[in-house]
């Protein structure tokens, strides 16, 4: 049912420089006539977005990554995924863009918990926004497991900040199923990516809109042809939840709004623009 009073801003905070295949698996394959095609190391935008609700306040639907990702990362990650961003593109500036500080979120819904989409937590350290972060159980665990569990846990470049769920006072709303949590706010579960990913579906007047988080890429992914992403934890769990994504945007005649698409910039306004 479409909300009147719903609405959203869609923010990018800055951009990331990589080998396209992280994106788009075998985006570039030798052949016999080409045996050695160039790689494309391309610049795609990380995105998050306020959401209004006319009852229940403001949301953000991810919040970018934070200062210690842009002045303490390590040689590997500044050679691999290099950041391109400037201080007022941070989300406690962003927020600026419409009016709004920290302290006026409410709530926080996390598609997952890799650093590029939940290290922006930081910003809302003592702030009522870090009492309400929802987020999949599954991700949760793992995020967990991944960053406490030990030294057999370590990796060269960890998707997973330790402390960034070590802030104090965060208190998660687990997910499990999918669930309108407010009148025309849909979290929807998805896999693929890891094993815990949410989608969000807004039933705005304007119409219905889809997030999908980093389930899916971008348009390039979604096809058709499906395109399966470099970075994968479960391949053909990947085509389930292109499946149903497909299926929910039928079924409620939605446009998509993909977290590392190329083409986002020229297809939906800024910030601080809003679709009501």
């Amino acid at each position: 049912m479409k909300v009147r009073g719903l609405s959203f801003s869609v923010f990018t905070i800055g951009h990331i420089h990589n080998d396209k295949s992280w994106n788009v698996a075998l985006s570039q394959f030798a052949t016999k006539s080409n045996p050695n095609p160039a790689n494309i190391f391309w610049r795609v935008p990380i995105v998050c977005a306020l959401v209004k609700h006319p009852e229940a306040g403001n949301f953000l639907f991810d919040t970018g990554y934070n200062l210690w990702d842009w002045e303490s990362r390590t040689d590997y990650q500044k050679e691999t995924f290099p950041i391109e961003i400037e201080r007022e593109e941070f989300i406690d500036r962003q927020l600026g863009k419409v009016g709004l500080g920290v302290q006026d979120i409410d709530g926080i819904f996390l598609s997952h918990l890799h650093w590029d989409h939940a290290n922006g937590l930081a910003f809302f350290e003592g702030q009522k926004a870090i009492k309400n972060v929802y987020v999949r159980t599954q991700e949760a665990w793992d995020a967990l497991l991944n960053t406490h569990g030990g030294p057999d846990y370590v990796e060269v470049d960890p998707l997973y900040s330790k402390a960034v769920l070590d802030i104090p006072g965060m208190k998660y709303k687990l997910i499990d199923q999918d669930t309108e949590v407010f009148p025309g706010i849909h979290l929807f579960t998805l896999e693929g990516h890891t094993r815990g990913c949410l989608g969000m579906l807004l039933e705005c007047e304007c119409g219905a809109t889809i997030f999908t988080g980093d389930a899916i890429y971008s348009e390039e992914n979604y096809g058709p042809p499906v395109k399966v992403p470099g970075i994968v934890k479960d391949t053909v769990a990947y085509f389930r939840c292109v499946e149903k994504v497909r299926k929910l945007q039928e079924q409620y005649s939605a446009k998509l709004i993909f977290p590392h698409d190329v083409t986002l910039e020229e297809k939906w306004k800024l910030a601080p623009h809003f679709y009501r």
